[in-house]
């Protein structure tokens, strides 16, 4: 340790050289008893000062090995967990402790699916229809429609557990209208067993009256109580009057979100 780049035992030494008898009998002998009194009195504040300031550096260097010795332990700790050999008691992330978390995985399980436990579920091993379930019905070729009555062009039946279901149809309507007036088409889709009613309800008019022609998406997302339920997607037309009134393609599917 230094003090003003001078080393402290140093200036300890020279404060006590300072106050040697051949100095204070010089001064007496000049009748400079005062100086006497004051060369003691600074070399012996200036030897109290050096002293303080080596037991300062001791306690300082005891700080400073009982923190290298904690941090050491804390290594020692750390990487014992790590290899299994050390106790892992509970770690906190925030407020959360995530040792329950760590103990169903290690590095081996995390990179292996297989191997872990029941409590964690890779998504490569999520069991068919444990997240999500979905039913459809699809039917090819033309359907004629019946102008005025509706005529059901497509059925589903789906179980349900009680989740978020979405019901969605998907077909290719065709109407040819040339007569005055115009046409338009009704879509519905309905909760035919056990009876639900209208669960969508549409009316879509030709275009310049003639043609009704493209894809249809009608779409409803509900919500039923566990069971097994009958959807029907059924269409319309306000007249009677059309050369063409075809519908193609048609798909009904249900999904139930689970997560």
């Amino acid at each position: 340790m230094t003090r003003s780049g001078v080393p402290l035992q140093r200036l300890r030494d020279r404060a006590r050289v300072s106050v040697s008898p051949e100095r204070i009998a010089y001064f007496r002998e000049r009748g400079l008893e005062q100086a006497v009194e004051v060369v003691e009195v600074v070399a012996a504040e200036a030897a109290a000062d050096a002293d303080q300031a080596l037991l300062d550096a001791a306690a300082a260097d005891a700080k400073a090995v009982t923190a290298d010795g904690k941090a050491v332990v804390a290594q020692d700790t750390v990487n014992g967990a790590l290899a299994g050999t050390e106790a892992f008691t509970g770690l906190l992330v925030g407020a959360q402790n995530v040792k329950p978390f760590l103990d169903e995985t290690d590095g081996a399980k995390l990179v292996d699916p297989a191997g872990l436990d029941t409590a964690i579920v890779a998504t490569a091993k999520i069991a068919a229809n444990a997240v999500s379930n979905s039913i459809s019905a699809y039917t090819d070729g033309v359907l004629a429609l019946s102008g005025t009555s509706f005529v059901t062009i497509q059925t589903v039946s789906y179980t349900t557990t009680g989740e978020p279901l979405e019901v969605k149809a998907n077909f290719f309507l065709n109407i040819h209208h040339p007569a005055g007036g115009g046409v338009s088409a009704r879509i519905r889709i309905v909760q035919a067993l056990p009876f639900g009613g209208n669960l969508f309800d549409q009316t879509f008019a030709a275009i310049g009256d003639d043609f009704l022609q493209g894809w249809q998406t009608p779409t409803v997302n509900i919500t039923r109580a566990a069971g097994t339920y009958t959807f029907e997607v059924i269409v319309s037309l306000s007249n009677n009057t059309s050369a063409v009134e075809t519908v193609q393609s048609r798909l009904l599917r249900v999904e139930e979100s689970k997560r």
